[in-house]
């Protein structure tokens, strides 16, 4: 079997082997065309997405209708060598980036013709956009929820495989639909499922930890978008818990930081709620320790270690103030 390292695509085809070999099945135009920087194609734009050895391995491009066509054939060339469960993955987004292409009928004309046929492409859609693929994504996965259990089972499974794929607020709505689905239809959500966190989740109430994740946010986001979050924090009890997310999650997009979560960032759709199974530190993040040391009494900052929402209560509106400057 191959190791995903091992697998090939028109990025890792270093002698062009297999493009020789499925060349008589693609358009000329595709043929003829300038193959797009891998660089510069996002990562919901592959099929496999996978860490191997530590490194982040890429397989499949299907940002485009010529790279969807080239990942469909590179695919089925190495089929029988692959793990069956990576296959699988990798054909059902491929599959999906083809049928949003129109070139679903083109391989099975192919297929049936055993020759190369002239393709007709939408002709206005020269490139999908990854909103049109991830709305494809979406709609694969929820087109069985209305099936019984069946339905919802597949529904779960399908979320556990394509979830990575979907902007953290469609990920959230997703889950929300699928998990109300769930309990209408008796089918418990599997504790082991990437679905069970949202399970948990009363979004009617705000984490207790909302306050210091908005604080660990800072240090990331640029000067004007802190004033915004540090209003926003100060407001957290009077608004919303759905409303704080939404805030919460747009000033991040604006920051660019939507990449983080996962790593140094939680993803508020999740930990904003109560129910949420991530555990957060009340402690301010070590950059905020580190402007507070220069100003602040050695034992209040040993509380704003420990709890800073306590230490910040413990100051008087005068120095609450002056600490909103230092962190910001």
């Amino acid at each position: 079997m191959l190791k995903i390292a091992e697998i090939k695509d028109i990025f890792h085809d270093d002698d062009y082997k297999i493009l020789t070999k499925i060349s008589s099945k693609l358009p000329q135009e595709f043929l003829d065309a300038e193959i797009p920087d891998q660089d510069r194609i996002k990562t919901e734009a592959w099929a496999i997405i996978k860490m191997a050895s530590g490194e982040v391995e890429r397989r499949f491009p299907i940002a485009t209708p010529q790279l969807a066509l080239l990942s469909h054939y590179y695919l089925e060339e190495q089929k029988d060598e692959m793990p069956k469960q990576l296959y699988k993955e990798a054909a059902e987004s491929i599959q999906q980036a083809l049928k949003a292409f129109n070139l679903t009928s083109y391989i099975e004309k192919t297929a049936e013709d055993k020759e190369k046929v002239e393709i007709q492409p939408e002709p206005t859609k020269k490139e999908i956009s990854l909103e049109d693929l991830k709305t494809v994504w979406k709609n694969d996965i929820l087109k069985t929820i209305g099936e019984g259990k069946n339905g919802v089972l597949e529904a779960i499974a399908k979320f556990n495989r394509l979830y990575e794929k979907l902007d953290p607020d469609e990920r959230f709505s997703t889950a929300r639909i699928i998990v109300d689905a769930a309990k209408r239809a008796g089918v418990a959500i599997p504790r082991e499922s990437i679905l069970y966190k949202y399970r948990m989740l009363d979004t009617q109430k705000l984490s207790k930890t909302a306050k210091s994740q908005i604080l660990a946010r800072l240090y990331h986001y640029p000067q004007e978008i802190r004033k915004v979050a540090m209003e926003l924090r100060n407001d957290l009890d009077k608004v919303e818990p759905m409303y704080a997310a939404l805030e919460v999650y747009r000033l991040d997009k604006l920051a660019g930081i939507t990449r983080r979560y996962g790593i140094d960032l939680t993803d508020p759709f999740i930990s904003f709620f109560a129910g949420s199974q991530r555990s957060s530190s009340k402690a301010a993040p070590p950059h905020i320790i580190k402007k507070l040391a220069e100003v602040i009494d050695p034992k209040k900052l040993e509380l704003a270690k420990k709890d800073f929402d306590a230490f910040y209560n413990s100051l008087s509106p005068h120095a609450q103030e002056a600490v909103k400057k230092i962190i910001s």
